[in-house]
């Protein structure tokens, strides 16, 4: 069954992180974040109106990151790994720790155990416990050689990546598309409703839901600081507060356009 394709997203760049993550679940679990009527309202309206495939295709963090999970599922390691490089260069963090496993584990390019450190170490900057996890058992695993070259490492990712520099990128792509976006491009059917998708049914042109003018230009959806937060509560409590992941299916989207230069 199709589903919302930023829950199955989440869940499957989760699933990657494999036997580091694993080790925080009990602890991770205990400390899940209490959501209130709002949070959760917003955090479901989010997941469905991404499913939208020309809102999805406005938020170039979940666009790549599903490019990337496409390629990753197909065995293309080396084209998931560029993708997922464009995804982490607009702050999605489940990209920036998917970078982390591909080059810890050698998948799509050279074993690279201090860059992979680098990248989950970018990864965690936000505090998700899986990921903080993860960031401790790989320095736990570093000889004092590597690292000295993953701080070396991390100091170039930084100036290329960092959250200010990247939320900066991803907000004036969302504020663009707020602006410019037509509403026939997303999929607006005249009542001022959206042909949307809920998270159990995805998106299907041929049995729509209907989402409300106010889903489409909800804060939640494009002002990066209040997405950006969304998103990070939506790991919290999909992945960091669960004692075990599964992973969806995965929707296909339509191939990328050629990224812009980073």
């Amino acid at each position: 069954m199709n589903r919302s394709v930023l829950l199955p997203m989440v869940l499957a760049v989760a699933g990657m992180l494999g036997g580091p993550a694993a080790m925080g679940q009990a602890a991770s679990a205990s400390g899940a974040p209490a959501m209130d009527a709002g949070q959760a309202k917003a955090l479901r309206s989010l997941e469905d109106m991404v499913a939208i495939p020309g809102v999805l295709k406005e938020h170039p963090d979940l666009y790549y990151r599903q490019l990337a999970m496409n390629a990753y599922g197909s065995g293309n390691k080396a084209k998931a790994l560029k993708l997922f490089l464009y995804a982490a260069g607009y702050a999605d963090k489940p990209s920036q720790a998917a970078l982390a496993t591909l080059y810890w584990g050698g998948e799509g390019t050279a074993v690279d155990r201090p860059r992979a450190y680098a990248w989950m170490d970018l990864a965690a900057s936000r505090g998700y416990a899986r990921l903080v996890t993860s960031r401790e058992y790989y320095w736990s695993q570093l000889s004092d050689e590597e690292r000295a070259q993953a701080l070396r490492v991390g100091k170039e990712i930084l100036a290329g990546y960092n959250d200010e520099l990247t939320l900066r990128r991803l907000r004036q792509k969302l504020d663009h598309a707020r602006r410019n976006v037509t509403g026939s491009r997303l999929g607006f059917v005249g009542n001022g409703t959206v042909n949307a998708a809920t998270k159990d049914e995805g998106y299907s042109p041929d049995n729509p839901s209907t989402a409300g003018l106010a889903d489409y230009y909800s804060d939640a959806l494009w002002n990066a600081d209040e997405y950006a937060r969304l998103k990070d509560l939506q790991w919290k409590v999909r992945v960091d507060a669960m004692p075990s992941v599964t992973v969806g299916d995965l929707q296909k989207v339509t191939p990328a356009p050629a990224p812009p230069g980073q």
